[in-house]
């Protein structure tokens, strides 16, 4: 499919409007993105929260030859407040992988230190909640699936959400203690992707502590090799940048 095909922005302006058309290309690669695998999952963050509208948008696109690989391997998630887009997939391939480091960031320890297998089993209900819902529902050649999950709220959804989207490094903190001080400094991955269709799209944005990067990088890089193969299979290239910022930059 060509985004110079007018299709696509007329759907996103008809269920959008004007304010989103400009995004038209980025929302197409995310979704693109996750259609093939080469990434987990969609956190919908910069369009409305709105999982009806999301399905529509993907069956229009569909029923107009845009999206042609797309074989409803996907579905859409709502946990608690969020919406998510999922490989149903690579979602399942992903629950007995736990990410390569989980960090402990709450504010109990003088600084973020690297922690072992209790906080995935501290999590792993909510995951399998997820992992129940998708694995499941049937897959259907005419129907995509909308999928709501109750999450407790004693369970850590930054964990839980660091999981879903395929991150390398995920953080962590007990149920009493909140994140640390936001001011720590921290070393800012960002991973873009370019095709023929879109250049530098911003695939995967995530953080580690600064003072942990280089026992960190290893896995990063173990991480960011597997995902090259990938991309690389589907004619895409990915870069891998970092720079170190704090928590307010972040949110500037």
């Amino acid at each position: 499919m060509s985004l110079k095909n007018s299709s696509w922005r007329e759907i996103v302006l008809r269920l959008y409007g004007k304010r989103f058309v400009a995004a038209s290309s980025r929302i197409w690669m995310d979704i693109w993105c996750v259609i093939n695998g080469i990434k987990l999952t969609w956190l919908i963050d910069y369009l409305p929260a709105d999982a009806s509208k999301m399905r529509q948008l993907l069956e229009e696109s569909k029923a107009v030859g845009i999206f042609s690989k797309q074989d409803y391997s996907l579905a859409i998630v709502m946990i608690n407040s969020d919406v998510l887009l999922i490989n149903r997939d690579a979602v399942i391939q992903q629950l007995n992988k736990p990410p390569y480091m989980f960090i402990d960031v709450s504010t109990k320890l003088k600084k973020p230190s690297i922690v072992q297998e209790c906080v995935w089993e501290s999590v792993q209900h909510a995951i399998d909640l997820v992992h129940t819902s998708i694995a499941t529902t049937k897959r259907a050649v005419d129907q995509l699936h909308l999928l709501t999950v109750s999450i407790a709220d004693d369970v850590n959804l930054c964990t839980v959400f660091g999981w879903l989207l395929g991150y390398p490094i995920v953080y962590w903190f007990s149920e009493d203690n909140s994140p640390k001080d936001p001011l720590q400094r921290l070393l800012h991955y960002s991973v873009t992707i370019s095709n023929a269709q879109v250049t530098d799209h911003e695939l995967y944005s995530f953080t580690v502590p600064e003072v942990l990067q280089d026992c960190l990088a290893p896995c990063v890089d173990k991480w960011f090799t597997q995902l090259t193969d990938k991309a690389s299979s589907m004619h895409c290239n990915v870069k891998l940048s970092s720079e170190i910022v704090n928590v307010q930059q972040l949110m500037l």
